[in-house]
């Protein structure tokens, strides 16, 4: 669902319905506030807590639904009920403002997964790219870099 008065909820329909709510045989789930996604309730699994959205103005209010729409679809992917998940923009300043304790979905997936280091990619038809830092400053890892440091731990 990803930010529910930001463009996630939007982009997720779009992508659903451009698909057919399908890819191959794989059925395509949304995962979010079910007021958010009224129109697909059939293809929804729904967070216990709700939003007030009004698009184009975050609420710290609504970290909730995000954050368990996230804690959601990672339990569906680690039990082996659903084969990927996608996320959506998420407002990391808002999330922090409601006590979020992580910079962003990376940091937040490698926790839930239990990964000892998470990465993000950006991916393509014609190129797949991994940033070399998550949610640092350039000038950041530079300085982490001359400091001996790997800046990947960023």
């Amino acid at each position: 669902m990803g930010e529910p008065s930001g463009i996630g909820p939007e982009i997720a329909l779009a992508a659903f319905d451009e698909l057919g709510g399908r890819i191959g045989d794989h059925p395509l789930k949304l995962v979010g506030d079910a007021a958010v996604f009224a129109t697909h309730q059939t293809s929804l699994i729904a967070t216990k807590a709700k939003t007030n959205a009004t698009l184009g103005k975050p609420d710290p209010k609504n970290s909730a639904t995000v954050i368990e729409a996230i804690e959601i679809a990672v339990k569906a992917c680690l039990a082996g009920e659903a084969a990927a998940m996608v996320t959506a923009p998420i407002h990391k300043a808002v999330l922090k403002e409601a006590g979020f304790p992580y910079p962003g979905h990376t940091e937040f997936l490698g926790f839930l997964t239990k990964a000892p280091r998470a990465v993000m990619m950006l991916a393509s038809e014609k190129l797949r790219v991994v940033p070399l830092t998550i949610h640092t400053p350039l000038a950041e890892s530079a300085g982490r870099h001359q400091q001996g440091r790997d800046p990947r731990d960023c």
